[in-house]
């Protein structure tokens, strides 16, 4: 069997790097502005100036959160999908291991979160490829593992082809090898 892969989208991934980027500019400026007089930005929601500078420092670490996300993205050089005997690799997901082998994964499901498809991968070895991960990875790997009982969680939508033939690749390559 050959390789399937399902690479990024270009069009649409430029967007979601213009989208991040401008949120991240934004968080920015928000804070910058506001910590500089805390005082002109006092109201109901941020009564006193502590508040408004804890407000400042979130901002901060949202968008430093954001730009971490962003600068993972642009350099992730495996950004596709890629489906083979061994098993799927994801490179779309922020983690450190990306080969789901087909003997640990248990079920396949389709689901649409927020109004965006998403495709869960169950395994049975969370353990395994929990060990791989550290830091904000790790939890977001726990995270999405307690909300959805499986930790990945696969928005396809930056990639280039259609959600319902990726799905059905997918699933058809793990009842062939599993």
């Amino acid at each position: 069997m050959t390789d399937i892969i399902f690479k990024k989208n270009k069009p649409k991934y430029l967007f979601i790097i213009l989208l991040l980027s401008t949120l991240i500019t934004f968080l920015l400026y928000i804070g910058i502005l506001w910590i500089s007089n805390p005082n002109k930005y006092i109201f109901w929601l941020l009564p006193n100036k502590h508040s408004v500078i804890l407000f400042c420092f979130l901002s901060f670490f949202g968008a430093f959160i954001l730009l971490y996300i962003l600068i993972k993205s642009i350099f992730n050089k495996n950004f596709y999908v890629k489906i083979n005997k061994d098993g799927l690799f994801l490179g779309i997901i922020q983690y450190s291991n990306k080969l789901i082998h087909w003997k640990d994964i248990t079920g396949i499901e389709s689901v649409e979160i927020n109004g965006i498809k998403h495709i869960l991968i169950y395994i049975k070895n969370i353990e395994y490829y929990k060990k791989y991960e550290k830091g904000i990875q790790k939890y977001f790997f726990v995270s999405r593992n307690e909300k959805y009982k499986t930790p990945f969680v696969i928005n396809v939508s930056a990639l280039s082809d259609n959600f319902n033939d990726i799905i059905k690749s997918i699933i058809t390559s793990w009842e062939k090898f599993k």
